[in-house]
């Protein structure tokens, strides 16, 4: 749906989501929490079965953002304060166990050489 159709249908939800995304679970779908819960134990997974190795991860604009906070060790109410564009590429290397981030939402490999 579009966000305006979400607004239609989900007023007091979308402003919910929009204002407390933490707060927030549509119908049929998952919360922050628990996208969080889902996708830190697979990354926690891969880190601890791959210790000294690279590993490339390929997700949605949510998961990205979710992941990023959890790294971060950020609660899920900082939600939009991390952008994550279209084909963002963002670099985390984990060092003693303890993740650090390189770049978030880098872009430049999209940009037009004429």
């Amino acid at each position: 749906m579009s966000p305006e159709e979400v607004a239609a249908k989900y007023g007091d939800l979308y402003s919910t989501w929009l204002n407390s995304p933490h707060k927030a679970k549509f119908p049929g779908g998952e919360s922050l929490a628990e996208v969080r819960k889902r996708s830190a134990s697979a990354v926690n997974e891969l880190i601890a079965q791959y210790p000294k190795e690279t590993i490339v991860l390929v997700s949605h604009k949510v998961v990205c953002q979710i992941l990023i906070l959890s790294l971060l060790g950020l609660d899920n109410s900082h939600f939009w304060e991390i952008t994550q564009d279209v084909c963002a590429i963002n670099l985390f290397e984990v060092r003693g166990g303890v993740p650090s981030a390189l770049f978030l939402n880098d872009t430049c490999h999209l940009k037009v050489v004429n």
